[in-house]
């Protein structure tokens, strides 16, 4: 081989500057991200037991058949749904209000639940706050992230029972990391902002057990109810997820009344046709009405003599006049 010292040469040569690019690739241990900061928030809820009696279960079991029957005679077809919009605090508005809402909701049929009231509020660069109840079904034993993003662990505490008011003690320990809450706070207030953000929560949460019987032990509670406000941003103008439904805010520009410093509120209705069984009353009515020649109409003046005791005869047998018989 030829020149072997100079190739030797060029080899190290190679090496040292593969290395010294590799150590400028390599970001010195001082300057990595800090690990998530996270909050945990761990205390004790007192919550009453649901229980229910002999009759209540009767009542369970008949259920499906009464409420089977019911929906048969009473049903109704849907014919669409309807926004319902609002001020929180407000139960009456002007007109102006009704024609021109401040914002509008689109949304699929379907999507969102009915009933529900949602709160709207503007939060700024061309963004708007939607809050609403939530509940959600936890297990006991178990960490769980809701769909606000934080994670939750709640247990049963039997030595916490209380036997006067029949109220159970579950230890709730909650987590909250920095992600959901970084954008728009000091970094030196970050660790203050998370910490109230959590408490806040925590004081707010409200838990609930599903039904049990009577004498139930609640040693076999594998479950329990939570209830929060969840809140989140959404744009304007843009499709938004909220828990898995979609649905846009667009604001309405003929609208006199402002989406900044106000709260306002949208709720989902189902609009229905007349129940069916009222549809087979009137067309019955109908029916005979016309079957009978308006009886209803031409013998009104009948009717009225009657009640008013003209065809009376006080020498007939009987206790009760036609008025009394009509008003029993």
């Amino acid at each position: 081989m030829k020149y072997p010292r100079l190739i030797a040469c060029l080899m190290m040569a190679g090496m040292c500057m593969l290395k010294v690019s590799f150590a400028q690739e390599e970001a010195p241990k001082d300057s990595l991200p800090p690990a998530p900061i996270e909050k945990v928030i761990e205390g004790v809820k007192n919550v009453q037991i649901n229980r229910f009696g002999l009759d209540k279960k009767i009542n369970d079991g008949f259920a499906p058949f009464g409420n089977g029957v019911a929906d048969i005679i009473f049903y109704a077809p849907k014919i669409g749904e309807d926004v319902l919009y609002g001020e929180k605090g407000q139960s009456k508005l002007a007109d102006d209000f009704y024609d021109n809402p401040p914002f509008t909701i689109e949304y699929e049929e379907g999507d969102l639940p009915t009933g529900t009231q949602f709160e709207v509020s503007g939060a700024g660069n061309n963004q708007v706050t939607i809050s609403y109840p939530r509940t959600e079904t936890l297990p006991l034993g178990e960490a769980f992230t809701l769909k606000n993003g934080q994670t939750i662990l709640v247990t049963h505490d039997p030595a916490g029972y209380n036997s006067e008011t029949d109220e159970a003690a579950f230890k709730v320990t909650l987590t909250e990391y920095e992600k959901n809450y970084a954008q728009g706070v000091e970094i030196a207030r970050l660790d203050e902002f998370i910490e109230q953000v959590v408490q806040s929560s925590f004081d707010a949460y409200t838990f609930a057990t599903l039904p049990i019987e009577k004498e139930a032990s609640l040693d076999n509670m594998s479950q329990v109810l939570i209830k929060y406000t969840r809140t989140v941003k959404v744009p304007l103008n843009e499709a938004a997820d909220i828990d898995g439904n979609t649905l846009t805010v667009k604001p309405n520009a003929n609208s006199a009344y402002p989406l900044e410093d106000r709260t306002y509120t949208f709720s989902v209705s189902t609009v229905k046709f007349l129940p069916i069984v009222i549809i087979i009353l009137i067309l019955g009515a109908t029916y005979f009405t016309i079957y009978f020649k308006f009886v209803n109409f031409t013998k009104f003046k009948l009717a009225i003599d009657v009640v008013r005791g003209k065809y009376t005869d006080p020498t007939e047998s009987g206790e009760v006049s036609h008025f009394q018989a009509l008003t029993a």
